[in-house]
């Protein structure tokens, strides 16, 4: 017998906090290749992860291409990627900066601190903007690079 049953909407919210919400790409590229080093098989890896089956071939060819270039965190970092600057960085920044100094309580939402996925929420919700949450891990990451 389990321990605990979730309805579908607690599965859900659950999911969505974790998935790939508190994991960064560096910890989550991490467990996959300790995973594969442990003989689960790449299609296992990305199910657990919510990532295609190429991506998890991705990852583990890569690292294994930079052995000896690079150290090994070195080797879980995204490559740089060309292309048009986002529109979003002038909108979300200041947004996120101005709630960050301040518990997410203080907005109506049960957490203690701010995920990348409550601050989605809270974009959408608070002044309807719909960005994806690679934007708001990279305005994370701008924010913290500022200070």
């Amino acid at each position: 017998m389990s321990l605990l049953a979730l309805n579908p909407q607690e599965r859900r919210v659950l999911e969505e906090l974790i998935v790939p919400s508190v994991l960064t790409n560096e910890v989550r590229r991490a467990q996959a290749l300790l995973w594969l080093d442990q003989g689960d098989s790449p299609q296992t890896v990305a199910e657990r992860l919510h990532v295609s089956r190429q991506t998890v071939y991705n990852w583990a060819t890569r690292f294994k291409n930079r052995r000896g270039a690079l150290d090994v965190p070195a080797r879980l970092v995204d490559e740089k990627r060309s292309g048009r600057p986002g529109i979003y960085p002038p909108i979300i920044d200041p947004l996120i900066r101005a709630v960050l100094g301040h518990a997410p309580l203080e907005f109506g939402y049960e957490a203690q601190k701010w995920t990348p996925t409550l601050l989605l929420r809270y974009l959408r919700h608070v002044h309807h903007l719909a960005v994806c949450r690679a934007s708001v891990g990279l305005a994370l990451k701008r924010l913290s690079q500022a200070n």
